[in-house]
């Protein structure tokens, strides 16, 4: 009974055994099974993954064609617009070659007018020069029959009046040491009057950025400028300083220097050096290239007035138009009423404008800008007539 009473125990034991490993065998299926579940769930999430990788790429695709074509569509628009841009500039060329036919078709006009005025203020001036001539012959000649010793007197006064009459073109009256003196013809080369074709425009320039020059031309001596210092320093001849006066500006060397290769230079310089006042300089370089005639461009029957008075004192050039300066400083009006308030003749007043445009002292009032384009044909001859009613 007993061992019976154990087996059933050892059965019922293997029962539970049993039991247990079919438990264990249904738990270990479970297991697995939620593994192949979990592995399937990461592999569509994985194929997800993939999914929106690919679409992503794809994406990327699109829009890296998109920022091609843009680019392309933005090259293309460039090219047109260059396109564009190089016929307009064509056409501002054609425009530009067109607009420098007219200006020299009116250069040419303006020089036609220019010269027939010159030709007839010309021809009265060898006829007031015949009559003064005769006017003259004809006191010596009286003087000459009550006194034969006068006869040889008289033939050579014909000798120089002949010889005038074939060396003299424009009288230019010069002023040295505040005396006026009565020089040798300066024959002008045909260059319009502004600053890019004469001496002048170098010496404003100069002035401007107050930086020292040596300037030479040729075999003549050199031209030392010091404008911070307010001079300049020369040890040539006053003609030789009007061939610098006369010269283009590009056929100059110039160079420029610091203060202290400058003064070197002079302390090295072998002749004796002057030095004067450099405004003198401008002012002599100015009047013995005008002559009578305007800047290019200006009118003189625009309206205006000095804005600042002029040292006519100390500059001795200028002390011949202190009159002209009194005036103009005080009233206001055009170059033309300048003349024939004061009864001057207008070169000297056109002279005295051109230095005063250009040291900065005119101010103007009234502008016409037909007068700046077609007066400046007609004023030479009318400077010149007045040289004969004053």
């Amino acid at each position: 009974a007993q061992e019976n009473s154990e087996l059933e125990d050892e059965l019922s034991d293997a029962q539970e055994n049993s039991e247990l490993e079919d438990e264990l065998s249904d738990a270990q299926e479970s297991s697995e099974l939620e593994d192949e579940l979990l592995d399937v769930q990461e592999s569509s999430e994985l194929e997800d993954e993939l999914s929106d990788a690919q679409e992503s790429s794809e994406l990327e695709d699109e829009l890296s064609d998109a920022q091609e074509n843009s680019e392309l569509e933005d090259e293309l628009f460039d090219v047109q617009e260059s396109s564009e841009l190089e016929d307009e500039l064509f056409d501002v060329q054609e425009s530009s070659e067109l607009e420098d036919e007219l200006s020299d078709a009116q250069e040419n006009s303006g020089l036609e007018n220019e010269l027939l005025d010159v030709q007839e203020s010309s021809e009265l001036e060898d006829e007031l020069l015949d009559v003064q001539e005769s006017s003259e012959l004809e006191d010596e000649l009286s003087d000459a029959q009550e006194n034969s010793e006068l006869e040889d007197e008289l033939s050579d006064v014909q000798e120089n009046s002949e010889l005038e009459d074939e060396s003299v073109k424009v009288a230019v009256d010069l002023v040295d040491d505040g005396a006026n003196v009565k020089h040798e013809k300066i024959e002008k080369p045909q260059r319009k009057l502004s600053v890019e074709n004469y001496f002048f425009g170098l010496l404003l320039e100069a002035n401007k950025e107050k930086k020292y020059r040596i300037i030479k031309l040729n075999t003549l001596p050199a031209l030392y400028l010091a404008p911070e210092d307010s001079c300049y320093y020369f040890s040539g001849t006053e003609e030789e300083l009007l061939q610098y006066c006369l010269v283009m500006p590009k056929n100059l060397n110039v160079k420029v220097l610091p203060r202290a290769k400058f003064n070197k230079a002079l302390k090295s310089e072998s002749s004796e050096l002057q030095q004067k006042d450099f405004k003198s300089l401008i002012s002599y370089a100015v009047i013995h290239v005008s002559q009578g005639q305007l800047l290019d461009g200006h009118s003189a029957k625009q309206g205006l007035v000095l804005s600042s008075m002029p040292d006519v004192e100390k500059n001795s050039i200028l002390s011949r138009y202190k009159g002209i300066a009194e005036h103009m400083y005080q009233q206001e009006g055009s170059l033309f009423d300048v003349a024939e308030t004061l009864q001057v003749s207008l070169a000297d007043v056109f002279d005295f404008y051109n230095l005063c445009y250009l040291l900065g002292y005119v101010k103007m009032t009234t502008t016409d800008a037909k007068d700046l384009e077609t007066d400046n044909t007609k004023t030479l001859g009318r400077f010149l007539k007045s040289f004969f009613t004053k």
